[in-house]
């Protein structure tokens, strides 16, 4: 399953320190034929792939937004 909208916003993290993910809306069951068709998520965590027109592979562009936010949590 990929996410496609992972952000600060998406992400709620409780006393006992558990992480929550919220907003599966956009979120896809993937199979070894996915090929995204569409542009979904918030466009300040998308990966660059949806901007310069290359191929989007399935968890990457999950994993782009999830160094994004760890960048953003150390910053």
């Amino acid at each position: 399953m990929v996410h496609r909208d992972l952000k600060p916003d998406n992400i709620l993290i409780t006393n006992d320190l558990t992480v929550i993910l919220l907003d599966f809306g956009t979120a896809r069951m993937i199979h070894s034929s996915y090929k995204p068709k569409s542009f979904v998520g918030t466009i300040d965590y998308q990966a660059p792939e949806y901007h310069n027109g290359k191929e989007i592979k399935k968890y990457k562009p999950d994993c782009w937004s999830l160094g994004l936010i760890l960048h953003y949590l150390c910053n």
